[in-house]
């Protein structure tokens, strides 16, 4: 008996050595296969062997492993750059309603896109893949007998899997298919179309794990709606700048129970159209609902107030005018109402901003971001907005409100209310004249921003309305 606890102790003791050496010596060999492919990346330099370089392939930047087996579980090979600021980002990667912005770094001497082709079998030897980020790389496909079904043999760990930013075009989706450990897929920005896409998403529903699925971006038509009803397991579903417009049919959506988290911004949306009955509405579970750069008018409220759930709303840069009515919406954290611009209004100017120069590369910038260029082209305030509804909002944490005229006056039972509200941001509105004054109760306010406000106090050395930048 002892002889066999003296034997187990020596192996446990060898592999525990064996750990301790850093990454698997294939593993090792296999990154080095792959630099070639990824010479734009920053980062890889110290992929490499020799009496000066980090032997532990653990160690090398863009590669984490796990710290007991020391076998790589992710790689971020990913030449994608996010800017945020202020209106850019409101919450890192997701947001969109936040509006990240991608830049693809290429080749100095480059005069375009340097589209090739991935051989995916040389990511088999990562057994114990997790993450793999190969976003921004101008990949315009996979090489015969190199798609990505081969890594359905051995990588049945793979959980993201982010192609954003790409040149795949329709053909790749099939492929994706048996990757069934998937629970977050990214793939915006590539070339899928109206035409041929709907075939292959249909084929992604096989992704009974799947939790994410990001298609902003790709032009892929109303008809789009009609064949997500098989992704049954997604929490979260992006379909910013997806050609979608007109009137949605929102039943579309009625087979999402899961679904908590909804981005439909930067389409051509005017309506939703009306369920018959409240069980025909699927995603009631929904919390987070993105609507900004769209064509919707006031009545978008009433029709969502049977999202008993919502937690955070976007609706920027619509054709919202007059009273606002948020009465139903008292459950909300986050509320970003945007009237100080309209659609309509501000696609003409818009287009003037449309290509900047960022860092010297040329970009196309959502409208939004126009704001910040162009305030002084298109300014209104189109909404209004009774201060008492303020006091309903007890669970909000961020709010931010623009274009609007507020009617009343402030008072303290209206802040004291507000107990969990942190983030404030109000501007081209017109504030009452106390608004200042007494925002001082907000306890809990940790960030508050105003720019371009007037409000209706007059001081003696003004004959006018003084604003606030």
């Amino acid at each position: 008996m002892e002889s066999k606890w003296l034997w187990m102790f020596l192996v446990a003791l060898i592999l525990l050595e064996g750990w301790c050496d850093g990454c698997w010596e294939q593993e090792k060999i296999a990154l080095l296969q792959l630099k070639p492919f990824f010479h734009n990346i920053k980062g890889l330099h110290n992929w490499a062997e020799g009496n000066e370089s980090i032997s532990d392939c653990c160690e090398w930047e863009r590669v984490e492993c796990n710290p007991t087996t020391g076998r790589v579980t992710r790689l971020f090979l990913n030449l994608t750059t996010t800017l945020t600021s202020s209106d850019l980002a409101y919450d890192g990667y997701y947001s969109d309603e936040g509006y990240e912005i991608y830049i693809s770094e290429w080749n100095s001497g480059s005069t375009g896109w340097d589209y090739w082709y991935l051989d995916t079998s040389l990511f088999l030897p990562f057994e114990e893949l997790k993450s793999l980020h190969l976003s921004g790389n101008s990949i315009a496909g996979c090489v015969h007998n190199g798609g990505f079904e081969r890594l359905s043999l051995k990588l049945d760990k793979l959980e993201i899997l982010d192609l954003s930013n790409n040149n795949l075009n329709d053909s790749i989706l099939s492929s994706l298919s048996g990757l069934s450990s998937l629970k977050s897929l990214y793939l915006a920005r590539n070339q899928f179309t109206e035409s041929n896409s709907i075939n292959g998403i249909n084929i992604l529903s096989k992704l009974k794990n799947l939790e994410t699925l990001d298609l902003r971006g790709n032009i892929l038509g109303n008809d789009v709606l009609s064949h997500l009803n098989g992704f049954t397991s997604l929490k979260s579903l992006r379909l910013q700048g997806c050609g979608l417009q007109g009137t949605v049919p929102m039943l579309e959506f009625s087979h999402l129970m899961n679904l908590k988290e909804l981005y439909l911004g930067r389409n051509k949306i005017e309506s939703f159209e009306s369920f018959r009955e409240k069980r025909e509405l699927g995603f009631i579970k929904l919390e987070v609902l993105g609507l900004s750069e769209n064509f919707f008018n006031n009545s978008i409220f009433s029709f969502l107030g049977v999202l008993s759930n919502l937690k955070s709303l976007y609706i920027i840069s619509n054709i919202l005018r007059g009273p606002i009515e948020l009465d139903a919406f008292s459950n909300l954290e986050n509320m970003h109402i945007d009237c100080s611009f309209d659609s309509l209004t501000y696609d003409g100017i818009a287009k003037l901003c449309l290509h900047q120069f960022v860092h010297g590369r040329l970009l196309d910038l959502p409208v939004s971001y126009c704001k910040f260029i162009l305030y002084k082209g298109v300014r209104s305030t189109g909404c209004s907005l009774p201060l008492q509804s303020l006091s309903l909002f007890s669970s909000l944490k961020t709010l931010r409100l623009l274009g609007f005229s507020f009617n009343g006056r402030i008072t303290t039972e209206i802040w004291q209310n507000l107990t969990s509200l942190e983030d404030l941001t109000v501007g081209y509105s017109s504030l009452p004249s106390n608004f200042i004054q007494d925002i001082g109760t907000l306890t809990s306010l940790k960030n508050l921003f105003l720019y371009y406000c007037e409000d209706t106090y007059e001081d003696e050395n003004s004959n006018g309305k003084r604003f606030s930048k």
